[in-house]
This record gives C-alpha cells, sequence and structure tokens, in this order.
C-alpha cells in the first residue's frame, strides 16, 4: 500500500470548491429561513398561551427550525454543488 498524492486526495476527497460553497451557502439560508419559521410558529403559540408559548416553544421552534433548515439547505447546495463540478469537470 502506498500513500496518495495530493492530487489523489482531491480526486477522492468528495467536494470540491463550488461544491462546498454551495453547501455553505445553502446552510446559512435554510437556517435562516427555518429560524424566522420557527419563530413564527413560537409567536403564533405564544398568542394562544402566552408564558409558555413565547418563552420556551418560541426558542425552541427557533432553533429546530434553524437545524433543520439548515440541513436542508446544506443537502441542496451540496447537490447543485455536484451537478456544477460535473458539468464543469471540476
Amino acid at each position: 500500500m502506498r500513500e496518495l498524492t495530493q492530487i489523489e486526495m482531491n480526486h477522492v476527497s468528495g467536494a470540491g470548491i463550488v461544491q462546498d460553497t454551495l453547501d455553505t451557502i445553502g446552510q446559512k439560508v435554510g437556517g435562516g429561513i427555518g429560524g424566522v419559521i420557527g419563530t413564527a410558529a413560537g409567536s403564533f403559540i405564544g398568542s394562544v398561551v402566552p408564558l409558555i408559548g413565547t418563552t420556551i416553544v418560541g426558542n425552541l421552534a427557533s432553533r429546530i427550525g434553524n437545524k433543520i433548515g439548515s440541513v436542508i439547505g446544506s443537502g441542496i447546495g451540496k447537490t447543485i454543488g455536484g451537478l456544477f463540478e460535473k458539468i464543469l469537470g471540476i
């Protein structure tokens, strides 16, 4: 068995610069959108049950929405980035 060269490591490492960039953008955008949706849901619940909704549910929903949005955005970014890299041959 031998050590891989830097070029070989880049080929087998998975993501490239386009895919990494779109993954990061997808995480940020998805996380932001998810956080806003979660905050809105928490505010709605807070209007029904004031103390519990705004304090507990609002914060929790915002964090959960942020995480879910981040995962979805990352997946979309990786997929689109992978397609660009295959098309461009990077």
